[in-house]
């Protein structure tokens, strides 16, 4: 009983940790994204303006 109850929290405990990397890649994707368009938009000003 304690050892499925124990190996269980392991189980939990990857899928938290996966969860957490998971959330970091995504994290960074999204601000690179988010760089990449300012950076863009910023790029579309300039050009107007000239």
């Amino acid at each position: 009983m304690t050892n499925s109850i124990f190996k269980n929290s392991l189980t939990w405990k990857n899928i938290g940790e996966v969860s957490a990397q998971n959330g970091k890649i995504a994290l960074y994707v999204y601000k690179s994204v988010q760089f990449t368009a300012n950076n863009v938009f910023s790029l579309r000003k300039k050009i107007e303006k000239s």
